[in-house]
């Protein structure tokens, strides 16, 4: 197997190709139209929409959230009383509506499904995107939807209380020139505006709503996974609406393969070779240390080994320690796998390097820890010169006293060696993380598996750019 270049690896995540090539696949797989390639052309120049469903409970606050995300989105905003009264205008649909309304029965799921379809289909939905509220409110209106692959791009489900939902009833207003939905108490109409109770607005009918409500709300969230969100309507309106902005104009994770390339930093002792270890069982990404590149590196007696064997004391450069980097992050298994750097870059030069030759991590993780715990970890640490497995004095010690007495201090645990060792990491990091402005920071005083699920959480769920 050819290696991959990580230049290319970086590429394909800063330019989006993973999603361009989902997108494009699912366009067909959805519309499959009689000439795919005229289909894609036309794909990769269409201006991306908004298409946002809306569903809660009634009183949720719909059409107040799809009246602000219109506005700012400039997309079309539908709901289900409007599409039924449009659908009047024409003289067969009137003719089947009418009997159906006056009955005050449900209108079927397919003749409602048809209605919204090809309201969705208009040039004005397919060129300024849509919102919709009102429809689907059950598993099988969504599936049906689905089915004619009118999918969203976000799904959102609002929720508040029962209790303040009822307590919305009472106050309720609509301003009747405009449409407008207001509420006497919690979204007063503005001054001079003419409003009246809602024709329709019954308790008997709430109660009968929430319960349907309730009863398929579970089965409308399996159908959207990760287009959907929770939205909390038990607060003021423009919190609610800054929220749902907020959750439409931020990227979503997307189905593209994550290849994890993390650096994983931080001062002696802070606790990177142990979280690297649980990354590599969870992850199965290669682990690198530089120092174990070096040892190898020598032991191989490889052109460059030899190099660094030949400087003695002096040890490997910058230069030769960035050119051992370079070629096991370019090694299959870390195309494949991914990888996680341990320790290093420690300079802003080696840093630079790394970024000069294309090796850009998509996670940074800074473990940051005091000095006196940090001394206190290392200076305590022990190894068996037998075994050369190791322990620590206060967290891990020997239950063999055999094996506590003959345990010993590695030159490199001494506590003036460890105090240089972070004292050199202190003046460094800022300077290094210059160049990674993305960095996250984790406390890395926390229990082991603690640590790991905060540092994790930046790598499975990175944070999000906002769309432009």
């Amino acid at each position: 197997m050819a290696a991959v270049s990580p230049a290319f690896l970086t590429y394909a995540e800063n330019k989006e190709v993973f999603e361009l090539l989902e997108g494009m696949l699912k366009s067909v797989v959805l519309e499959r139209p009689s000439d795919p390639l005229s289909h894609l052309l036309e794909y990769l120049q269409k201006k991306p929409v908004f298409r946002i469903i809306l569903h809660g409970a009634p009183l949720s606050g719909k059409s107040s959230v799809a009246y602000f995300l219109a506005q700012k989105t400039g997309a079309v905003n539908l709901d289900t009383s409007a599409l039924l009264a449009e659908a009047m205008a024409n003289k067969e649909l009137k003719d089947k509506l009418e009997p159906i309304l006056a009955a005050g029965t449900p209108v079927p799921d397919s003749l409602l499904t048809s209605l919204v379809l090809q309201r969705l289909q208009q040039p004005d939905c397919t060129e300024k995107g849509w919102i919709l509220h009102g429809f689907p409110n059950t598993r099988r209106q969504s599936l049906a939807l689905q089915t004619a692959g009118m999918l969203p791009t976000h799904f959102l489900h609002l929720e508040a209380p029962d209790a303040t939902l009822a307590e919305r009833l009472e106050g309720r207003c609509v301003d009747s020139k405009t449409g407008a939905i207001y509420h006497s108490t919690f979204h007063p109409p503005p001054a001079g505006a003419t409003v009246t109770k809602p024709p329709h607005d019954s308790e008997d009918k709430f109660r009968t709503q929430l319960q349907d409500y309730h009863r398929n709300a579970p089965g409308m969230n399996e159908c959207y996974g990760k287009t959907a969100r929770r939205l909390n309507m038990d607060q003021p309106l423009d919190d609610a609406c800054s929220a749902a902005w907020n959750f439409i104009c931020t990227k979503r994770q997307t189905n593209a393969p994550y290849i994890p390339r993390v650096l994983l930093l931080g001062p002696a002792a802070a606790g990177k070779t142990t979280q690297a270890r649980i990354l590599l069982a969870r992850y199965n990404a290669v682990h690198i240390s530089v120092d174990v590149l070096v040892r190898q590196a020598i032991a191989k007696k490889s052109p460059l080994g030899k190099k660094i064997e030949a400087q003695g004391a002096q040890g490997a450069d910058d230069a030769q320690l960035v050119e051992l980097v370079l070629e096991r992050v370019s090694s299959p298994d870390c195309n494949a796998n991914g990888w996680v750097l341990d320790g290093f870059p420690t300079t802003r030069a080696q840093a630079e390097m790394l970024l000069a030759a294309k090796v850009e991590p998509n996670s940074v993780i800074v473990l940051d820890v005091a000095d006196e715990t940090l001394i206190e970890r290392a200076c305590l640490r022990r190894i068996d010169p037998e075994t050369g497995r190791g322990y620590h004095l206060l967290y891990a010690p020997p239950s063999d006293a055999d094996v506590q007495d003959r345990l010993e201090q590695r030159a490199e645990d001494r506590e003036d060696v460890v105090a240089a060792r972070i004292a050199g990491y202190r003046q460094q990091c800022d300077d290094v993380l210059e160049l990674f402005p993305n960095a996250q920071h984790v406390n890395g005083d926390q229990d082991i598996m603690t640590v790991f699920e905060e540092l994790e959480s930046f790598m499975v769920r990175p944070l999000q750019p906002r769309l432009e």
